[in-house]
């Protein structure tokens, strides 16, 4: 962890970068328009575990052709769950967002679409941060 991160609990900015092939615009942007927001603890940005994942799979849904307000909707739908989120988030070339908790789930969702689909493993997203 950065520096930040071992003065505070969590992953600063360089973290995330580093840890999700981002770029400090990327991130400032998820902030910027109420995506994902980090805690500001003096003049730091520092995100929690869960914050983390968020910008993890806010990013890996961007890289798969989910943006805008689809994006934003999604990600603040996943920061309401009490629970962690679900295993796997299916995002339809259009930009349509669905949830699924195990591999029937996605089997049965994908088979229903009528066009190509990309599927986000939350579970990788949050394993990544654990090689940092």
């Amino acid at each position: 962890m950065s520096a930040a991160a071992v003065a505070y609990p969590g992953f600063g900015w360089r973290d995330l970068a580093r840890c999700f092939d981002a770029t400090p615009r990327q991130l400032q942007i998820l902030d910027e328009h109420g995506i994902v927001r980090p805690q500001q603890i003096s003049h730091k940005r520092i995100w929690t575990q869960r914050e983390a994942v968020l910008v993890g799979i806010a990013l890996e849904m961007r890289r798969k052709h989910c943006n805008g307000e689809k994006l934003a909707k999604a990600i603040r739908s996943l920061s309401r769950e009490t629970a962690w989120f679900p295993a796997y988030l299916i995002v339809t070339r259009r930009g349509a967002v669905r949830l699924a908790h195990n591999e029937i789930q996605v089997v049965q969702i994908v088979t229903r679409e009528k066009e190509p689909v990309s599927v986000i493993d939350t579970r990788q997203v949050a394993n990544r941060l654990r090689t940092i």
